[in-house]
């Protein structure tokens, strides 16, 4: 009787164990209108147009979800995975988003301002027109993601992977990219006015046409870049590396660039430098 009453209390436990850990249909209904449902699985479903302030998604499984147009500003989403998402304007301004997961999201038009999206990835992802100014980005990975006419002035961004982006037209003036990778990136008409590239690496990025006036281009590496008709006024070159970078047509003056590095580099004028270290 006691082994027959104990199996019933052990099946009981587990029971409820399992109902804790995986939510009902009822059950995600109401955490979502709480806004609060940690580690629930929401893969696949329709969550746009829904206003989620200060909701608490964190580790949340969001594969191939639809939140297109929905309000979550201040809410926390850290871990979450939000792979091949729908966020097309989703506003995820001042949100946590540490370690997550956005991976060939649509997030065009989406706004991250003043978001905390460090370690975040954000591979191929389209982020076209997005809004990112003043957000923290620390070590995100945005290779071959598409960031173009996007804003991201003031934003931190030291030691992101932008390997590969698309990044035309956008505007990252004031921002802090020390020790990023842009290596293959498209800059081209990028707006870098006082942008902090110190020791950067833009080996093969495209920057015809971008502004980098006043920029830290300290111990960068520009191997191979083009800058076609760029505008580069007061900036700080200072031991760059300059080797086969391409500068034909651009407007340079007041530059710090005496231990620059301009070896092959094709001069304003058309010319080729001969001088290499």
């Amino acid at each position: 009787m006691n082994v027959f009453k104990h199996s019933i209390i052990a099946l009981i436990v587990l029971t409820a164990a399992g109902c804790q850990k995986d939510l009902t249909a009822e059950n995600q209904a109401s955490a979502v209108s709480s806004s609060v449902c940690q580690l629930c699985d929401y893969r696949y479903k329709n969550l746009s147009n829904l206003k989620w302030v200060n909701a608490d998604l964190q580790g949340a499984y969001l594969y191939n979800v639809n939140m297109a147009n929905s309000d979550f500003t201040s809410s926390n989403l850290r871990s979450a995975n939000l792979t091949l998402g729908n966020l097309t304007r989703i506003d995820l301004s001042k949100s946590s988003l540490q370690n997550s997961t956005f991976e060939n999201a649509t997030m065009v038009g989406a706004s991250l301002r003043l978001a905390n999206a460090s370690q975040a990835n954000f591979k191929s992802a389209n982020l076209e027109y997005s809004e990112l100014s003043g957000a923290i980005m620390t070590t995100a990975d945005f290779s071959n993601a598409v960031l173009d006419y996007s804003f991201a002035s003031e934003a931190y961004l030291v030691s992101v992977n932008m390997t590969g982006a698309s990044l035309k037209n956008i505007d990252l003036q004031g921002a802090n990219l020390e020790g990023a990778n842009l290596s293959g990136a498209d800059l081209s008409n990028a707006n870098l006015k006082m942008a902090n590239l110190r020791n950067a690496n833009l080996s093969g990025a495209n920057l015809s046409k971008a502004t980098l006036n006043f920029a830290n281009l300290i111990s960068a590496n520009l191997d191979g870049a083009i800058l076609k008709n760029a505008v580069i006024i007061g900036a700080n070159l200072s031991q760059a590396n300059l080797n086969r970078a391409d500068f034909l047509n651009a407007k340079m003056s007041s530059l710090i660039d005496k231990t620059a590095n301009y070896c092959d580099a094709r001069l304003p004028d058309g010319t080729r430098s001969e001088t290499c270290d």
